[in-house]
C-alpha cells in the first residue's frame, strides 16, 4: 500500500504528533498538496456516496468536521453542503449506542451506556485478527483496516441477530 502524505503548508508537525503517528516534518516535505489529495477524495467518496455507499469512522463527527475546514483551507468550499448530507447520512462507531451493544456482546455490563468505546478495545474484544495492525495502531492505513473489519463484524453479528430473532419468532 502506498502511503500518500500532505505535503505542510505553513505549518510543521507537531512532536506529539509525531510520537502518535510516527510521520516526521521531513517526511511530509515530499508529499502532495492538500488541494491534490481532497479533489482525489471527492472524485473517489463522493461518487461512492452518490451510488448509496455511507460513510463510516470511528469518530465521524470530528473527523468529518476536521475535512469539512480542510475544504475551506483548500479552497473547496463548494463541497461542504454535499459533504455535509454524506456525514448526516453516515454511521459512527463510538456512538454509545453502539458501545454499549458490543459490550453486552462481550458481557460488560458494568460501564454506563453512554460511555463509547476506543476502537482498539472494540477490536480486541471481539477477537478480530488484527494483531500486526494493532502495533501500528494510530497510523491511518492501519486504523482504516481495523476499523473496516469491525464495521464488517459489526454486520454480520446484527445479521445474525436478525435471523435469530426471526427463527425464534417463527
Amino acid at each position: 500500500m502506498k502511503i500518500n502524505l500532505i505535503k505542510p503548508d505553513g505549518f510543521t508537525i507537531a512532536n506529539d504528533a509525531t510520537m502518535l503517528h510516527r510521520i516526521t516534518n521531513d517526511m511530509a516535505a515530499s508529499g502532495r498538496s492538500l488541494r491534490e489529495v481532497l479533489e482525489e477524495f471527492i472524485t473517489d467518496v463522493f461518487q461512492l456516496c452518490r451510488e448509496g455507499a455511507r460513510l463510516v469512522s470511528h469518530h465521524l463527527e470530528f473527523d468529518g468536521g476536521l475535512l469539512m475546514n480542510e475544504f475551506d483551507c483548500a479552497s473547496l468550499g463548494h463541497c461542504k453542503e454535499e459533504w455535509s448530507k454524506f456525514l448526516r447520512q453516515g454511521g459512527c462507531t463510538m456512538d454509545p449506542e453502539i458501545a454499549h451493544w458490543v459490550r453486552q456482546m462481550l458481557g460488560i455490563g458494568d460501564i454506563p451506556k453512554y460511555i463509547p468505546m476506543r476502537l482498539l478495545d472494540m477490536v480486541n474484544g471481539l477477537g478480530l485478527p488484527t494483531s500486526t495492525m494493532r502495533k501500528a495502531h494510530h497510523r491511518a492505513g492501519n486504523d482504516a483496516l481495523m476499523h473496516w473489519l469491525l464495521c464488517r463484524e459489526l454486520v454480520k453479528r446484527t445479521r445474525q441477530f436478525q435471523y435469530m430473532s426471526h427463527v425464534a419468532i417463527s
